[in-house]
């Protein structure tokens, strides 16, 4: 299978999984392409009009020790609480059932600019991002700048 397909199949993938996250009140589960009520219920509760769901596990598509994931996650968490956002622990879940699921954050308050920037800094290959009121979509890190 060439690198092209095995993108192809990765992108569809990622279209697949469920991202949760852990409110105050319980779990809001968001999908690629859809909008989410409670997600535009907690923005407006906290002011806020954009957001991300981002990880630094399994950088480039690798799987290093669970340790090493979990160091990443504790300094991406550092740099979303720096850069002001309201941060709620989270979960990627696949389809594949091989693939453990990825702990992540939802983060509040970031633009999608400065989401991609720190998908590459964490050597992510994509991360999913909304406005209030918008679908989810799922934005490739490896994009060039525009």
């Amino acid at each position: 299978m060439n690198n092209e397909n095995v993108a192809e199949q990765l992108w569809r993938a990622f279209e697949a999984t469920l991202f949760q996250a852990q409110i105050p009140g319980g779990t809001i589960e968001i999908r690629i392409g859809k909008n989410c009520p409670e997600l535009n219920r907690v923005c407006k509760d906290n002011g806020s009009t954009n957001w991300c769901f981002i990880t630094a596990w399994n950088p480039g598509m690798e799987r290093p020790e669970p340790a090493e994931n979990d160091r990443r996650n504790l300094a991406l968490r550092s740099d979303l609480i720096n850069a002001g956002c309201e941060v709620f622990d989270g979960c990627g879940i696949g389809e594949d059932p091989s693939w453990e699921p990825e702990e992540s954050f939802l983060a509040l308050g970031i633009s999608e600019e400065d989401g991609i920037e720190l998908g590459r800094r964490y050597d992510q290959y994509a991360i999913v991002v909304g406005e209030l009121g918008g679908p989810a979509k799922l934005i490739d890190c490896r994009r060039s700048r525009e």
